[in-house]
């Protein structure tokens, strides 16, 4: 349908906007914007909110007995905001918290942390799982950013695959068998997704304590990824059940 509204007749520049110069330490000049000064609508996240809310997190789990904690970066979707989850200061050093890891549900956001990853080449960075249950047409784009991760981390940097559905092993090893070769032989890393009562993704825990859904009658050393993790998330969902 077209629109009765009259349409502007040339591009609308709304990027130029008022900046302040201020004297920092040691006399040091910068320049900044004043909130008042922004466009809007605009998102605006006060940092020192961010730092401490995060802190807090890493708190809470040390208290509670939780001595490894892995979040998420689907909400904030930026480098900086991993590398305050990260509890990493500007020097680069850690702070308080043993974060081990993230969780990303999308590939730009694995990228993302991919892209950290190459370039401290260590934990948290180096150890992402890709949280939505695994799909054929994301396979290539995950083993080509797993290669480039190993490559730049020697060996070191992990990209964890997620599967609720037996045909998603059967998939997933056919692609690895098809794309090994003498210069690749990245075994992959596989979860098993469980649903805890929320009902959207993962199977129950009555399903997951019948091993019969990821093993088959071919001896494991065949397989072309790292069962384990499978195999203790089963053992937990046996507990769990029990």
């Amino acid at each position: 349908m077209r629109s009765s509204y009259p349409q502007p007749t040339e591009e609308l520049d709304i990027s130029a906007t008022a900046e302040h110069e201020v004297t920092g330490a040691g006399g040091t000049k910068h320049h900044m914007m004043l909130l008042d000064d922004l466009p809007t609508p605009a998102f605006i996240v006060d940092k020192h909110v961010f730092q401490q809310n995060c802190k807090a997190a890493r708190a809470a789990a040390a208290k509670n007995g939780i001595p490894r904690l892995r979040p998420h970066v689907k909400t904030h979707k930026t480098i900086e905001g991993c590398i305050i989850q990260a509890g990493i200061d500007s020097a680069g050093e850690e702070s308080l918290a043993d974060v081990i890891g993230f969780v990303a549900s999308t590939l730009p956001e694995l990228a993302m942390v991919v892209k950290l990853g190459c370039q401290y080449k260590r934990k948290p960075f180096t150890d992402v799982i890709f949280g939505i249950p695994i799909c054929k047409s994301k396979l290539l784009s995950i083993q080509s950013m797993l290669h480039k991760l190993t490559s730049a981390t020697h060996g070191e940097g992990y990209i964890h695959v997620v599967v609720d559905n037996p045909q998603q092993v059967t998939f997933l090893e056919e692609f690895a068998q098809q794309n090994t070769s003498d210069k690749n032989t990245q075994r992959w890393s596989v979860f098993l997704k469980l649903d805890t009562g929320y009902h959207r993704a993962g199977i129950t825990c009555e399903k997951a304590g019948h091993t019969r859904f990821w093993r088959d009658e071919r001896d494991d050393e065949s397989r072309s990824f790292h069962d384990t993790r499978i195999s203790e998330h089963v053992e937990i969902a046996s507990e769990i059940q029990q």
